[in-house]
Order: structure tokens, then sequence, then C-alpha cells
């Protein structure tokens, strides 16, 4: 699994495509309950990092349009 700080580095485009991997890994039904369980983790940690890349982004534009 990737560290909170390597996720961090990626970018949005690169994040998105993992969290699509993730949620492909998921739907398979060979998964066990604690593998499911770590993908979840590592889909939450990748939406969070996400999330705060999109709001960097976003108050980027707010200041420009300023």
């Amino acid at each position: 699994m990737k560290k909170k700080e390597e996720t961090k580095n990626e970018s949005i485009e690169r994040m998105f495509e993992n969290l699509e991997k993730i949620v492909t890994k998921m739907e398979n039904d060979d998964n066990t309950l604690e593998e499911n369980f770590e993908l979840y983790k590592k889909g939450y940690d990748i939406c969070k990092a996400l999330n705060e890349k999109v709001d960097s982004v976003a108050k980027k534009f707010t200041e420009v349009e300023k």
C-alpha cells in the first residue's frame, strides 16, 4: 500500500485511475472481507488526498479570478 505522502504527490488523473482500479477489485467476488476492508481504506485515503488537491486547485482559480 502506498504511503499517504506518496498519494498526495500523484496527479489528480492518476488518483482517479487508482480509485477505478480499487473499485474494480472490490467488485470481484473472490476477495475476502479483510481484503475488501484494506481496499476500502486505501480508496478512502486516496479520496481524502484527492479532495485536498481539488480544493487547492479551486482556491487557486478563485485567487486568479480576483
